[in-house]
């Protein structure tokens, strides 16, 4: 009785993560520079919230978009939130942000709150992401989570630079 009970519990928290992630992923797919993209164009995604964008980017944002002609690529480690004391719990908090800052290589980016938002396995507030030349040839578009506003936004599209 009870494993029939936290069965059916698993299952719907896990249909309200698959439904505000899809969402999200529309969210962006909606967003004019994701809209007005070229056949083919790329998106990068980086600085994910890891309880809710693991795995599974590519394939969804193709289903979502009806389109799997352009390559997804994940970028750079996933962010820890300690805030979250679930994985429920929607990943954004208007007290932590995400400073960037571009260079040529990539992008620099620092937790505005350690306390609340690191990266990677070590617990950094700081770190750098690496875009590769074979990828900045390609043109993607720059996505990443907004922790502050909890969707995401446009980092940069290399198709306009």
């Amino acid at each position: 009785m009870i494993n029939g009970i936290f069965t059916i519990h698993s299952v719907k928290n896990r249909a309200y993560v698959f439904g505000a992630t899809t969402y999200a992923f529309n969210q962006l797919l909606n967003l004019k520079e994701v809209k007005n993209k070229f056949p083919g164009q790329p998106i990068a995604l980086m600085a994910l919230p890891e309880q809710w964008f693991a795995m599974a980017n590519e394939p969804a944002l193709w289903l979502l978009s009806n389109d799997s002609s352009f390559p997804v690529y994940t970028l750079g480690p996933q962010v820890n939130l300690s805030w979250q004391k679930c994985y429920l719990d929607k990943p954004f908090s208007k007290e932590s942000s995400i400073n960037i800052r571009e260079t040529a290589n990539g992008f620099h980016l620092t937790s505005s709150n350690a306390h609340l938002l690191t990266f990677d396995e070590k617990k950094s507030s700081e770190v750098f992401i690496a875009i590769p030349d074979t990828i900045k040839k390609e043109q993607p578009i720059v996505a990443m989570w907004d922790y502050e506003q909890g969707s995401f936004k446009i980092v940069k599209n290399y198709a306009k630079a």
